[in-house]
């Protein structure tokens, strides 16, 4: 044991690779897979900017309004979660690191170190005589890699009712509609009762982008003045199949938002 832990870590030096543990896992076991306690990933920081000749600004939660944010997260430290409406966080250890069956599920309250959230707000600055911006996106992209965290990395866009952190969402807006993965797998996430369903009513399916580089939220147009509030989630789902030990540890590339839009012709 000590032998092949040394190799590991001198293979690992020379790669250049942040993993923790090496695990062979068992495929054929039920449903989803979760870190022991002893393991943890990482994501870096997010950049976001606008681009286009509009009036269009930025702004995170508590911040001013402007043309690009750093959120500047350093090498967070995020332990796998699992939530099905945004609201209601979970977390479990594995049994063991060649596991994939999970022990009870423990709710979070404290998700500081689950679950990154803040806010991305766009907003029209042009005065009451100025121009609406139309066709308002905000694409998102982040580096594809061979990194197995990329597999149950999730980030939701979801529109708030205000300016601020974690706010409620707006009328009509649904967690479950806004997570974006690499790929649109579907998975069976933690319930707000604390359990795990197996139906399509239990099951969310992200929409795939930013492997593909082809994210985008649509928040359309904008009115002189008017803004849109959006809670940012950035999490590592515990309920994917690539969530095991031997995944762990691994940086995640910087998350890059663009928010784009076009001046309306006016008359």
């Amino acid at each position: 044991m000590k032998k092949t832990q040394k190799s590991f870590r001198k293979k690992a030096l020379l790669s250049s690779l942040s993993m923790l543990m090496v695990a062979t896992v068992a495929v054929g076991s039920a449903t989803f897979a979760w870190f022991t306690s002893s393991t943890t990933a990482n994501t870096e920081g997010l950049a976001v900017h606008t681009s286009k000749a509009s009036k269009l600004e930025i702004s995170s939660a508590t911040g001013t309004w402007g043309t690009h944010i750093n959120y500047a997260t350093g090498d967070k430290l995020l332990l796998p979660t699992s939530s099905i409406n945004g609201a209601n966080w979970y977390s479990a250890n594995a049994d063991a690191a060649t596991s994939f069956a999970a022990s009870t599920y423990t709710s979070v309250t404290d998700t500081t170190n689950y679950v990154y959230k803040e806010q991305l707000n766009v907003m029209n600055s042009a005065d009451a005589t100025g121009a609406a911006v139309e066709n308002v996106q905000i694409k998102m992209s982040w580096p594809t890699n061979d990194s197995g965290a990329n597999g149950y990395l999730r980030v939701a866009l979801v529109e708030a009712a205000e300016k601020g952190n974690d706010k409620a969402f707006a009328s009509g807006a649904a967690f479950t509609d806004k997570i974006i993965a690499s790929a649109a797998e579907k998975y069976y996430p933690v319930k707000a009762n604390g359990t795990v369903g197996n139906t399509d009513e239990d099951s969310i399916t992200p929409a795939a982008g930013p492997a593909t580089m082809t994210a985008v939220v649509e928040v359309g147009e904008l009115a002189p003045q008017e803004a849109k509030y959006y809670n940012l989630y950035v999490w590592f789902e515990g309920q994917d199949d690539d969530c095991f030990d031997a995944n762990a540890g691994e940086i995640i590339p910087d998350i890059k938002f663009e928010v784009t839009g076009t001046p309306k012709a006016t008359t």
